[in-house]
């Protein structure tokens, strides 16, 4: 009886020593995180770790974390960032993409099955300091319809910046965001845009912007008023009317006003027929007239340039219209009954001939189509006087 007895321990014992783990009241179960905890919360990121509760007595096929923004119970579905068990105790980085929280739990996953941990809610830490801070510069030009406009990154807040630019409005002395915007992807703390499509004659408020995780930085408001552009029939600044414009600034100026009357009386072009160089171009109207007061000095009865130069009475800044001037004179003005001129009456350019220097060129005001031609510089004509600028 006692050897059986003795025959049976042994056998018992040799049972149990080579089940190992696998013993009958330690079966295999769902392995197990303990909470995580967060190790360092920054505005740009957290590190967050968990320490393993129980492996389930079978092996570990993988773990990490899983967070969402929305879901309070995140799963594998979400987010999800796989780590090494290191020493029982799993450990990563999250950067935060939002101004928000976290929603955060430790996963592992064994032989039976994935076992999530109790949930985390992770906290941004940031606040108001963390916003940037910009300075808007003065424009250095500002146009009929754009402008140029600078801004500064003073400082990002501790937080990489995600977009800069410039908001305006003609209606919002404050502007933000929900109002127009200019974009900048320079990337450079300095930087500018041409804000374009602008309105001409109109404030404008005006502001640097840049926007990090935690939110929007405005610089300092700006106002400006963009320049009055004139449109050809408009009166200009000296009472006259506009007979041409433009919006680039080549050669100085934009606009062309005719006066508003003939200058009195007629005149001839010149009482020599001397050689002067001169221009049929737009613009030209100024240098033309200059050189020819220049060469032929003061006269009595006084010819057409110095008639212009002088008009309305000894004004500076008034000139006899080059040939191509006084085409568009005729063109945007006379056909459109505007300005007061003596129908079917020949007016003097001051652009010479250069194919007969003896002559000139003089603008008939009709709708005929053979309206301009050049005649001998002793013809008394008309005389309109203009201003560029």
């Amino acid at each position: 009886m006692r050897s059986s007895l003795f025959f049976l321990f042994v056998v018992c014992s040799v049972l149990l020593s080579s089940c190992d783990k696998y013993r009958f009241w330690n079966l295999a179960k769902l392995a197990a995180f303990n909470t995580p905890v967060v190790s360092n919360n920054t505005v740009q990121s957290f590190q967050v770790k968990a320490t393993l509760q129980t492996d389930g007595h079978t092996d570990i096929l993988r773990t990490g974390f899983v967070w969402s923004d929305v879901n309070t119970l995140p799963t594998l579905n979400d987010n999800v960032a796989e780590c090494e068990l290191n020493q029982q105790e799993i450990q990563t980085q999250i950067p935060w993409p939002v101004n928000t929280k976290f929603y955060l739990r430790a996963f592992v996953e064994n032989k039976i099955g994935v076992q999530y941990s109790e949930p985390l809610t992770v906290n941004w830490p940031g606040n108001s300091s963390n916003l940037p801070e910009l300075q808007t510069i003065n424009p250095n030009q500002i146009g009929f319809f754009e402008c140029s406009i600078s801004g500064v990154i003073l400082t990002n807040g501790g937080l990489p910046i995600t977009e800069q630019g410039f908001c305006f409005s003609s209606s919002n002395q404050s502007p933000t965001l929900l109002n127009s915007t200019q974009l900048d992807n320079s990337g450079n703390t300095s930087f500018s845009a041409l804000i374009a499509n602008l309105n001409e004659n109109t404030t404008y408020y005006l502001r640097a912007y840049a926007k990090n995780l935690q939110g929007v930085g405005y610089g300092n408001v700006i106002a400006l008023s963009t320049q009055n552009y004139y449109y050809p029939g408009e009166i200009g600044n000296y009472g006259g009317l506009i007979f041409y414009a433009k919006t680039d600034t080549l050669g100085g100026w934009n606009f062309l006003e005719a006066a508003p009357s003939d200058c009195n009386g007629s005149a001839v072009w010149a009482f020599n027929n001397n050689t002067i160089t001169t221009s049929l171009a737009l613009g030209a109207g100024p240098a033309n007239t200059l050189s020819i007061v220049q060469q032929f000095g003061p006269a009595n009865p006084p010819y057409a340039a110095f008639t212009a130069y002088n008009y309305p009475s000894g004004s500076n800044g008034w000139s006899l219209p080059s040939r191509d001037e006084l085409m568009k004179m005729r063109e945007n003005l006379y056909l459109n009954q505007l300005g007061n001129f003596t129908a079917d009456a020949r007016y003097w350019s001051s652009s010479q001939d250069t194919n007969f220097p003896d002559n000139a060129w003089a603008v008939k005001m009709t709708s005929n189509a053979s309206n301009t031609a050049s005649y001998a510089k002793n013809n008394a004509y008309k005389v309109r006087a203009i201003r560029r600028y």
